[in-house]
């Protein structure tokens, strides 16, 4: 299983919110989820009333932490997928 993390700040950071929910790492509870909420996927695309899923995820340049977390991001959405 991947590890994951329930805030983007630690404990020591003045940003760090104790409230953020812990969700596990389940792709087919999250197809579930999109299915039922009403997206359907289609040739690897998710779509809803004509629209594709979609979002950016932007991160400061040069910043190694955040371009791995998008990207492990993106890998984890590409399991939903398929």
């Amino acid at each position: 299983m991947a590890s994951r993390q329930r805030n983007l700040n630690p404990p020591t950071s003045w940003a760090y919110n104790p409230n953020v929910k812990d969700y596990e790492y389940n792709p087919e509870k999250a197809k579930k989820i999109f299915s039922e909420l009403g997206w359907k996927e289609s040739d690897g695309v998710l779509t809803k009333n004509g629209k594709k899923f979609e979002f950016t995820i932007i991160t400061n340049q040069g910043n190694k932490s955040r371009s791995v977390a998008a990207e492990l991001i993106q890998s984890y959405l590409k399991k939903i997928e398929s």
